[in-house]
């Protein structure tokens, strides 16, 4: 995924369906803050929506959610009330 950024980018944010959110939300914990990209915060982008998302269950890639200053950027979090396949409140953790 990095070197896609680097090769296709810059990109303004992302966007990610189901699992593709649970990816997305793991890229914004790659994002660097500051707007240069680093060995461990390689990637660029201002924006994140994520539909129907949720946590990984991974522990490695659960890592990346302790960055809490990563997910300090405008996002679009899109919860389904009656989503039998991602139960609302697995979206809202990532709020």
């Amino acid at each position: 995924m990095v070197s896609l950024f680097q090769r296709e980018g810059p990109f303004d944010g992302v966007f990610g369906f189901s699992q593709g959110a649970a990816l997305t939300a793991l890229l914004v914990g790659l994002r660097s803050t500051n707007g240069k990209p680093t060995e461990h915060k390689p990637l660029i982008f201002d924006f994140a929506i994520m539909v129907g998302g949720f946590v990984s269950a991974d522990a490695d890639l659960a890592k990346l959610y302790g960055g809490r200053s990563n997910y300090d950027l405008p996002s679009v979090h899109i919860i389904g009330r009656s989503d039998t396949i991602v139960p609302p409140i697995a979206s809202i953790v990532l709020k």
